[in-house]
């Protein structure tokens, strides 16, 4: 998985978070947190989405990337730079 950010903190990856509040995507979550428009809509069809969360160093900001596939993840990492 060397696709991951680096991370001193910590770093979360979940599928389907919506599905334990038994909440859509579309009210559970906002459209702009997904990695573009694409995305959002293909998450709202397939009822699947992706979140990747991490905090690069302790006591800092953290960052959020959300698409409908894990695929789609690992492509907007690979394309952006991090801290």
């Amino acid at each position: 998985m060397n696709w991951l950010p680096e991370h001193e903190c910590s770093l979360f990856l979940s599928h389907n978070e919506h599905h334990h509040e038994k909440k859509t995507v579309k009210q559970y979550f906002k459209k702009n947190q997904f990695v573009n428009d694409e995305e959002w809509q293909k998450a709202i069809a397939t009822d699947s989405v992706w979140s990747l969360s991490w905090w690069p160093e302790t006591g800092g900001g953290s960052y959020v990337i959300t698409a409908s596939t894990l695929e789609a993840l690992q492509t907007r990492l690979k394309a952006s730079k991090w801290p």
